[in-house]
Formats: C-alpha cells, sequence, structure tokens
C-alpha cells in the first residue's frame, strides 16, 4: 500500500485533503514561536524538524520546501523509499530520510520535533 502515498485520490485521500490545513497550521505556529514572517517563501530557513511517522513524506516534503531541515523518520522502511524516490524527483532534494532504529550519527538535540499520529 505504500506505493499509493503520493496518490491523492488513492487510499491516503484523507491526509492528501487535510495537508494544505496542517501546513497552514504548522507554518502559522512556527512563524509565530521563531519571530519568521510567514509571507516568505522558504520561512523555516535556519530550522531543523524532525517529521517522526513521516510515512511517504507528505509533510516532510513541504517543510523542507519552506526552507527547512527536514528529515523524515519512519519506522517502515518501504515507507522512506517511498519518500526518497517522490523527493528525486525534484531537482532541489529538500528531504533527507532515514529509517528508525538506528538513527547512525544524525543528531536530532536541536530540532524540532512533529509526530505524525493517524487515527482513522
Amino acid at each position: 500500500m505504500s506505493d499509493t502515498w503520493w496518490d491523492s485520490e488513492g487510499p491516503f485521500k484523507p491526509w492528501h485533503a487535510m495537508n494544505p490545513t496542517r501546513l497552514a497550521f504548522i507554518r502559522s505556529t512556527l512563524c509565530r514561536h521563531f519571530r519568521k514572517d510567514p509571507q516568505q517563501p522558504r520561512p523555516f530557513e535556519g530550522l531543523s524538524i524532525v517529521d517522526v511517522g513521516c510515512g511517504g513524506g507528505i509533510i516532510s516534503e513541504p517543510l523542507a520546501r519552506m526552507g527547512a531541515a527536514a528529515t523524515g523518520v519512519d519506522a517502515v522502511e518501504k515507507n522512506v523509499k517511498i519518500a526518497r524516490l517522490h523527493e528525486q524527483k525534484d531537482q532541489n532534494r529538500p528531504i533527507t530520510s532515514c529509517i528508525c532504529p538506528g538513527f547512525g550519527s544524525n543528531d536530532f538535540n536541536h530540532s524540532i520535533p512533529l509526530l505524525n499520529y493517524w487515527y482513522i
């Protein structure tokens, strides 16, 4: 099923439908907290965000496009592979993905955690 993460009409349609609202909330909240201008195209420049439970990267990738150093982490290796494949379509390659467990040398001490929990 994880190969359908980026199909906005597929099984993850609810995620895609609420993504604009979620991203607007995250943008306004982080901009307010870090005193960033939400009108700027890349207001998250200088911020590091760890998206725990990133799935196929449908939140991590837009956050990276907004300037964040976004790292997507997921326990399901196939989901991370889907996120990596999708990011490769973007020439800027905005996201760094890894899997649980074993973050290796990644240091998340100064990152903003973003936990994704879904109940449908």
